[in-house]
C-alpha cells in the first residue's frame, strides 16, 4: 500500500501535467484500499466461509 501510495500519483498524474500530486497520495490509498474490498470482501488473506458459518 505504500509503494502504491508514493508512486501512483508520480507515475499516472504527473506526466499529464497535474499539479498538487503529493496532495493525492491520500486519496490513492483510500482508492487501493476500497479497490481491495470490492474484489477481495473477505480480505487479502480471509478465507471463505461454510454455508453453517454464515448463518
Amino acid at each position: 500500500l505504500g509503494a502504491a501510495e508514493a508512486t501512483a500519483p508520480l507515475v499516472l498524474l504527473e506526466p499529464l501535467g497535474v499539479d498538487g500530486v503529493s496532495q493525492l497520495r491520500d486519496a490513492v490509498a483510500f482508492a487501493v484500499l476500497i479497490f481491495v474490498l470490492l474484489v477481495k470482501p473477505s480480505g487479502l488473506f480471509g478465507e471463505r466461509l461454510s454455508e453453517e458459518d454464515r448463518a
